[in-house]
């Protein structure tokens, strides 16, 4: 916060005796202050395991009567913590992207790769910075509900477009199954007593019905949500519905603040070529539910969180769909718990910020393929006579304990955390940064930081005809090394940075040459070094009726160290080696009328096995070209869009197709 400089002004409130108050600074021109409506936020959200804060929106609006006062000042931009967060991702950035789920919006985003089996939210794999879909962890509000099963489920999470007030690609985290990175999305902060019902259609027999509503008061506010996806599909046996039901409340009381969340998906859908393309009439049936309950009490510099959560997540795997051969022995079916709960204490005082944490995690299995048999075999749910036969969980410990400290322009954190599970062992891993502000708009940082990632019960239990399990597989490791800088200024912004990490025992499932066969292993080192640059000029910020509203431009490099691995693999080594991401928004015509367009280039390392000639072929560069055209109303919006609009041939996996140019139209109804 910076103060009011005595020399250049003179300014007493009858009110606020003696005292400067930034707020005013951010404000580009002369100001005079007659009547004020001053928001109290009643405290802010404890720091999670993703390292992140939020604001609490339960929000008290008193008004306070001043004698009119003259300031000036030049605005001053906060700077983020930029060491932990590497993208993030604004309410008003969603509404913007040509994007109708999720998934579609994160595969434009930097340090991203994001690879899709099928589109629309049906099935997809989040990497970052040259890491498998594995190596990243999935948190929803901080709670980290990624999946032990197989990272292909992560991003089952109960919720679309609509609910999210922020995402931010995270690294740097403490916790198990982030050595590439880790998406954190939030849901909070929405807007109290409001509703939004939205209808959308189009090519491919697509509709899309959603509403969610938010009630409250200074005290409490809930936010509901549902909606409703389905799709014929694009080929045959790419059908799909998708289903989902969310809630978040907030509830503020004398012994601290409540945060709950409860959330349902149900999700069918045709799984042609996804994971062999000797089978296409493979389909899919999950099904997820999860929950969580945070309480958190401020005493003067002293900060307690407790939090429990849990997830089930339900599979139904067919090979085939439909008729099936006399040697086929039945479905897959597999039932997933999380069980876990973590407490934390952060400590402000003349040493800086002290934070310690301690979390307890159990993830279990029942399942009909993985893990060890049974003595008791038990049923499986809405499936009949069907029962489990295996069955194998682990458990989880990690404390953590990490000091900040700050001297004017100077920032330095460093931190320990000990791992222990119950099958592998312990492991401590540390994480340190330090950055320096040289002005109020520039800031530069260096960081390190230590992770592992447990193999997931799929790596050490999963066998097939083309694959081996290996139960003998050891945790992956990895240390990453970075340097970097941000500048804020006005309507722009621009980051700028370089990494190298360095891992260890990577797993990966791998091919043996000349054959159709894999077996999961740990290599003995897989390393990557990348850059990432981005720059954004935002000046609608300041003018809401420029012509351009927003444009940005981000480019990310990544190459993998190939020494020691073999030649074919299933996953690690395909990483983007290139991606280019233009976005724009700019005014059509009248100022109501908003376009908003999205390329993104993809230069992809690595080869695949073509289904049609059976030989090794590199993957080809490609580009994607997204569009919205948006009608904005005080109470409704229209909006008509298209995605992949030129019906480029592209693969996210090798020899899997995905669907050309789809069309569709909507509204929004806002209440």
């Amino acid at each position: 916060m910076y103060k009011l400089k005595k020399k250049k002004y003179d300014a007493c409130f009858k009110r606020w005796n003696r005292k400067p108050y930034a707020a005013f600074n951010s404000m580009h021109k002369v100001v005079k202050i007659g009547v004020l409506s001053v928001g109290m936020l009643f405290g802010t959200q404890t720091a999670n395991k993703a390292s992140t804060q939020s604001t609490d929106t339960l929000v008290h609006t008193p008004t306070l009567k001043l004698d009119e006062v003259v300031i000036t000042e030049e605005r001053v931009d906060a700077l983020p913590n930029v060491v932990r967060t590497l993208v993030t991702v604004t309410r008003t950035e969603v509404d913007r992207a040509p994007s109708l789920t999720i998934n579609d919006l994160l595969r434009t985003l930097p340090s991203i790769d994001l690879r899709q089996r099928g589109p629309l939210g049906t099935q997809a794999d989040l990497s970052v910075r040259g890491g498998n879909f594995d190596q990243t962890q999935i948190l929803l509000n901080g709670v980290n509900f990624s999946d032990p099963q197989t990272g292909h489920y992560s991003l089952d999470i109960p919720i679309d477009l609509s609910s999210i007030t922020r995402m931010e690609i995270l690294q740097g985290l403490s916790a198990p199954g982030a050595i590439g990175g880790a998406l954190n999305v939030s849901t909070a902060n929405q807007p109290i007593n409001t509703a939004n019902l939205l209808f959308s259609g189009g090519q491919h027999g697509y509709l899309n019905a959603l509403g969610n509503a938010t009630l409250g008061n200074k005290n409490w506010y809930s936010f509901f949500s549902a909606s409703y996806r389905q799709s014929a599909g694009y080929k045959k046996n790419t059908d799909f519905r998708n289903t989902n039901l969310y809630s978040f409340t907030k509830y503020r009381s004398n012994i601290g603040d409540w945060e709950a969340q409860f959330g349902f998906q149900d999700k069918p859908y045709g799984a042609n070529g996804f994971y062999s393309f000797t089978y296409p009439d493979q389909f899919d049936y999950t099904r997820t539910l999860l929950g969580s309950l945070r309480w958190q009490k401020e005493i003067k510099n002293l900060k307690l969180s407790a939090l429990a959560y849990h997830r089930t997540h339900f599979d139904r795997f067919e090979l085939f769909r439909n008729e099936a051969p006399d040697w086929y022995k039945g479905h897959n079916y597999h039932q997933t718990k999380i069980n876990g709960g973590e407490i934390s204490m952060l400590l402000r005082s003349f040493i800086g910020l002290t934070t310690v944490s301690a979390e307890l995690r159990n993830e279990h299995i029942l399942s009909t393929v993985l893990g060890n048999p049974m003595s008791t075999p038990k049923p499986v749910p809405f499936e009949g006579d069907i029962q489990y036969t295996n069955e194998t969980d682990r458990t989880l410990f990690r404390g953590f304990l990490a000091q900040g400290y700050e001297y004017r322009n100077l920032a330095v954190n460093g931190g320990v955390s000990f791992h222990h599970s119950s099958d592998f062992g312990n492991k401590f891993c540390f994480a340190g940064d330090v950055r320096y502000k040289i002005t109020p708009f520039l800031i530069v940082y260096a960081a390190a930081n230590q992770s592992l990632r447990l193999p997931t019960f799929t790596d050490l239990f999963y066998k097939s005809p083309t694959h081996e399990a290996n139960p003998n597989l050891k945790p992956e490791e990895a240390v990453v090394y970075e340097i970097g800088s941000k500048i804020v200024k006005n309507a722009w912004s621009a980051t700028a940075n370089i990494f190298y990490r360095q891992g260890k025992d990577i797993i990966d499932w791998v091919y043996t040459e000349g054959t159709n066969t894999s077996k999961s292993l740990n290599y003995s080192s897989v390393n990557a070094v990348g850059t990432e640059i981005s720059c954004q000029w935002n000046p609608s910020k300041y003018n809401p009726k420029s012509i351009i509203q927003q444009i940005g431009l981000n480019y990310t490099f990544t190459k993998l160290d190939k020494e020691n691995a073999p030649q074919t693999t299933s996953y690690t080594l395909d990483c983007l080696n290139d991606k280019v991401n233009i976005n724009l928004e700019h005014l059509v015509f009248f100022q109501k009328l908003k376009a908003s367009w999205n390329f993104t280039f993809y230069d992809r390392a690595g080869t695949y096995v073509d289904n049609t000639t059976g030989k090794n072929v590199p993957f080809d560069p490609f580009g994607l070209v997204d569009v919205r055209l948006r009608w904005n109303e005080p109470r409704f919006s229209i909006f008509a869009e298209a995605n992949n609009l030129f019906n480029v041939t592209y693969f996210d996996y090798g020899g899997l197709q995905q669907p050309k140019c789809w069309a569709t139209v909507g509204v929004l109804l806002k209440f």
